[in-house]
């Protein structure tokens, strides 16, 4: 992408007089990472879509597809994160290590939304259901995350000639990393939001209780 940019800036600086008539575009990976620029963005939000309907159809819920969606912007974080660590540029590579990385994010939220439901439904508060799934389900999400991490570190490295794949390991595991920490600090908020009840019920029955 580097070289790719220079060669805009080169061309546009020496203007269209010494090539009159003539014209240029780009070719190899930098064509097609844009187009899959374009075709990654409308698969995502179809995908996003699918996911959705299906985690509705499993929750009974509109709520907590949405908590476990938005832990897929947490795992960007981590990805972009790495990527400028490792001086990683945005190549087709890391935009599949990207996609790879979506479908592992999102699981840990379903299982942290899925077991704060059960715990929930045995009569615990929001708060209390939250912090319990939390609690149990961080040594898993941990195991889980640790052995993605270590499985993908000698390509990311690149080890044994895997360089050309070094990206997308970089960004499964930046994605992995990001979501990991962030979505057991951010779900558990998030759940309380979306899941406590308005008190207008408490403060409705202090008159009635004092008359």
């Amino acid at each position: 992408m580097t070289i790719a940019t220079d060669d805009r800036g080169t061309v546009a600086n020496l203007g269209a007089a010494p090539f009159a008539g003539t014209n240029y575009r780009m070719l190899g990976e930098v064509k097609l990472m844009r187009d899959s620029f374009s075709q990654l963005s409308v698969g995502l939000l179809i995908a996003a879509i699918l996911v959705y309907l299906v985690m509705v159809v499993q929750f009974k819920s509109f709520k907590d597809p949405l908590i476990v969606l938005l832990t897929v912007p947490l795992g960007y974080v981590g990805v972009i994160g790495l990527l400028w660590i490792t001086n990683t540029n945005l190549s087709v590579p890391a935009l599949m290590g990207i996609v790879m990385m979506v479908g592992i994010v999102v699981e840990y939220s379903i299982v942290l939304v899925d077991f704060a439901n059960r715990r929930l439904d045995e009569g615990l508060s929001v708060r209390d259901a939250v912090i319990d799934a939390a609690h149990v389900r961080l040594r898993p999400i941990l195991m889980t995350s640790l052995t993605t991490w270590l499985a993908l570190l000698p390509m990311a490295i690149g080890l044994g000639g895997s360089g050309t794949n070094a990206p997308l390991a970089r960004a499964i595991i930046g994605g992995v990393i990001g979501a990991t920490v962030l979505s057991l600090l951010v779900v558990p908020c998030l759940y309380v939001m979306m899941k406590q009840e308005p008190k207008n019920s408490a403060t409705d029955t202090v008159p009635a209780t004092a008359n």
